[in-house]
């Protein structure tokens, strides 16, 4: 079994260096830090230049029990959090599986 969080954030103007690097910041320290890193291919990204989505991706994690899956979301919630204030002017939207959040 597994369990899959998308999301994607839209705005007319591209991330600058600085939004990008502070995103990639986040990124990377959720995921070294994550203590289940080895047990799942962790987030995923899409970009597409042509468009107004700025960021977009997801997240597939295997989930075998509710323990795992609450520890999965409290954890991986946050980080999504962290992004949305690093882009407050973007419109957001994250679901899992096809509910949005």
């Amino acid at each position: 079994m597994s369990t899959e969080i998308y999301y994607m954030a839209e705005r007319e103007t591209p991330m600058s260096k600085e939004e990008k690097a502070k995103m990639d910041e986040i990124i990377h320290k959720y995921w070294e830090e994550y203590p289940h890193k080895d047990d799942f291919e962790g987030p995923g990204f899409f970009n597409n230049p042509d468009s107004a989505v700025i960021f977009e991706g997801v997240m597939r994690i295997p989930c075998s029990n509710v323990e795992e899956l609450d520890e999965f979301f409290d954890y991986w919630l946050k980080w999504l959090s962290e992004l949305t204030w690093l882009l407050p002017d973007a419109k957001w939207d994250a679901g899992v599986e096809d509910v949005p959040f």
